[in-house]
């Protein structure tokens, strides 16, 4: 079988798929961007695609039977290009990752370890009981409203009840409530898990329906002391809308990982936002990396493995978005 690895992100599990399959794979590495006649020989021969992109700009592919996202997001996929009778799967496991960095963000913001820790270094006792510091807050009975339910909202919920949180959700279907929220709703009662969380996570899909699902009229609607966490897409908050929420302390805070600009060939040093976010006392930022973990791609190319093999045998493929799987 002709497996094509287009791109950095499929290229990094190259050596997983070739100690899986051995000979019995032909695993070629290529990059659209930077097509040469190697390059079209292996996407014409490829029965497999490994890429998280894929329009109708690449080369013909007449044998493709699968393309596999090794990513969850499907946003730089134009499926109205995948040829006829090719599948379309992606894959999740950054579940683990993105989970634990929201609780970090939580625990960062009501512990502030850093903060504590650089103002005891400069010599002040300021925290200490000792001289009667404020007390802290805690994360046992606060409430973190998770938009999208999904495995990374489940992942969240598991280690935030662990932490005695209240949880709260949107949901557009409710095939899995594994752990079931405190309070869950659909799509349509945003408003509520805005008035009544005191984190709020961005954990869905951006699709049509939650581009600038977060705009000025949601920042009015959340508490003065939230904090916005995106762990998911940029464009799914308002990037006007969350610059000035944060400028003028709509909501306290907020720690982003998603962006609305990336680098790519050329820029390399591209600023995530046409505004200057790194310039606010009021915003962590990092670059998409909350689910870049050890163990993320042994994970997900073994569910790659999996599906190729699937499709070999003639069996269903999980994880399959298109064509929807009946």
């Amino acid at each position: 079988m002709k497996i094509v690895l287009n791109g950095p992100v499929a290229q990094a599990g190259a050596a997983i798929l070739r100690d899986r399959f051995g000979p019995a794979a032909d695993i070629v590495e290529v990059d659209h961007r930077a097509l040469d006649d190697r390059a079209i020989r292996a996407f014409a021969e490829a029965e497999v695609l490994v890429s998280v992109d894929f329009d109708a700009s690449l080369p013909p592919m007449p044998q493709l039977r699968l393309v596999h996202v090794p990513a969850a997001g499907l946003d730089a996929l134009e499926l109205a290009a995948v040829p006829d009778g090719c599948r379309v799967c992606n894959v999740f496991e950054h579940e683990i990752g993105i989970s634990e960095y929201v609780m970090a963000a939580m625990l960062h913001d009501v512990v502030d370890l850093a903060g504590k820790s650089a103002r005891f270094k400069a010599g002040s006792w300021a925290d200490s009981p000792r001289v009667l510091a404020p007390f802290r807050p805690e994360l046992a009975g606060k409430t973190v409203g998770s938009i999208g339910y999904g495995h990374i909202g489940r992942a969240i919920a598991r280690r935030a009840k662990a932490f005695g949180m209240r949880v709260m959700a949107l949901a557009r279907t409710r095939r899995d409530l594994d752990p079931p929220p405190d309070w869950l709703g659909e799509p349509a009662q945003l408003p509520a898990l805005l008035e009544a969380s005191d984190f709020v996570v961005v954990a869905c899909p951006l699709n049509d329906t939650t581009r600038s699902m977060i705009g000025p009229a949601e920042f009015a609607r959340m508490r003065p002391e939230a904090v916005l966490i995106n762990v998911a897409r940029g464009p799914i908050v308002d990037e006007d809308a969350l610059y000035q929420a944060l400028l003028t302390r709509t909501i306290r805070g907020a720690v982003l990982d998603t962006w609305y600009q990336y680098p790519g060939p050329g820029n390399a040093g591209v600023q995530p936002s046409r505004h200057p976010f790194h310039e606010l006392d009021n915003v962590v930022m990092t670059p998409h990396c909350s689910g870049w973990t050890e163990g993320l791609m042994e994970r997900r190319f073994a569910v790659i493995a999996d599906n190729i093999e699937r499709l070999r045998d003639g069996r269903s493929l999980l994880n399959q978005v298109h064509p929807a799987a009946g």
